[in-house]
């Protein structure tokens, strides 16, 4: 990821750019929230990440999910995808 932010940057400089990204509810059968501790800073949180070069939205959440929780999605709804 950072290769490919690097890349951005030395393309746009300093320049402000759109950079999508997801950010996963995982629910059981029992309606509960799955959070995690993030790594960076310690905080709860729900799994989340930015896309990679040429990857769909469902690809990043399967791929952002695994990384994070270890775990693999049976089921995936993309429910929004908004804009700034």
């Amino acid at each position: 990821m950072k290769d490919y932010i690097r890349k951005i940057r030395s393309k746009l400089g300093q320049e402000s750019f759109i950079h999508p990204a997801a950010r996963i509810i995982i629910e059981n059968e029992q309606q509960e929230v799955l959070v995690i501790q993030r790594r960076d800073n310690g905080r709860i949180g729900i799994p989340a990440g930015a896309l990679e070069e040429g990857e769909s939205i469902e690809t990043c959440i399967r791929r952002e999910v695994k990384e994070e929780t270890d775990l693999s999605l049976i089921d995936l709804s993309v429910l929004q995808i908004s804009g700034i």
